[in-house]
């Protein structure tokens, strides 16, 4: 790192394609340990590499020099985003959490007795609740460091997700939390970050509002056009693509996202404003417009 330092083109262009495709080598985190555990350079060549150098700073000055990293989906660490928002210390994040794991019904998480760490392991998806120090190693997953809150501060927002999730309402809930320190990501301490938490899940209220035939494909389950609304499986969603969506099935989601947001206008405007007392609530005719 430095101002100074000179670089040689090279060899090959980091061009976007090659970017989107890591984003998407969700396969690097398991052939890596998979390596790790057979020996050698067996399966090396399908994980992608590149020379990566830090980004220098007054805790981390240069000279740094640059390393070789094995790259992949960065859902292998965090699948949030919200990790890098702490580093930088923004003060104020919108965290969607648009997962293929519905909240938990069979658990009462409003119960007056706390429930262990061991008891709320699936009780949402694993990108929450690591932030909360619920950790275990996985295929291909490396998330036991990322620990960012108090285990005290989960089982109320589950609370909350989990009210909504039954009264058919959007699943969100806002809160001040307290960071903890991370040394390994960088994230400093002893600050409150105002959280607006949405978590993708069923809403019957929306789904209440469409038109008939559309409730009907919904109620199909498997068999219709919409199965796992509005939670498609990531692989395999359509029996002949890997990943692809149909053109509907884009747009009833994108649909239900906007109508939750503008259900909930005054949170977003709250958790987003500067000044959060001046925040105003949308008029209804302008979301309508």
């Amino acid at each position: 790192g430095g101002k100074k330092v000179r670089l040689p083109p090279p060899s090959s262009p980091f061009s976007l394609g090659k970017a989107v495709g890591i984003s998407s080598a969700a396969f690097a985190g398991m052939a890596s340990q998979m390596m790790n555990r057979l020996g050698g350079n067996l399966i090396q060549d399908i994980i992608p590499t590149a020379t990566i150098w830090p980004v220098t700073s007054p805790r981390h000055p240069p000279p740094q020099e640059g390393m070789k990293y094995k790259l992949g989906d960065g859902g292998h660490q965090d699948n949030s985003g919200l990790l890098p928002a702490l580093q930088r210390k923004a003060k104020r994040v919108v965290m969607f959490v648009d997962t293929d794991v519905p909240i938990s019904l069979k658990m009462d998480f409003c119960r007056e007795k706390p429930y262990p760490m061991s008891e709320l392991g699936t009780s949402v998806t694993y990108y929450v609740i690591d932030k909360f120090g619920i950790a275990a190693h996985s295929e291909g997953g490396f998330t036991l460091r990322n620990q960012v809150f108090h285990f005290a501060d989960l089982q109320p927002i589950l609370c909350e997700l989990q009210t909504h999730r039954r009264a058919g309402r959007p699943a969100l809930v806002e809160r001040q939390l307290e960071v903890l320190q991370n040394s390994w990501w960088g994230i400093q301490g002893g600050w409150k970050v105002h959280l607006l938490l949405f978590y993708l899940d069923k809403s019957r209220l929306f789904e209440e509002q469409l038109p008939r035939e559309t409730q009907e494909e919904i109620a199909k389950g498997d068999k219709g056009e919409f199965a796992h609304f509005p939670q498609y499986s990531l692989m395999y969603e359509n029996k002949k693509s890997l990943t692809a969506f149909t053109k509907p099935q884009v747009n009833l989601l994108a649909s239900y996202v906007e109508w939750a947001v503008r259900e909930n206008d005054a949170h977003f405007r709250r958790a987003l404003a500067e000044n959060p007392g001046r925040s105003r609530t949308l008029d209804r005719r302008q979301a309508r417009a």
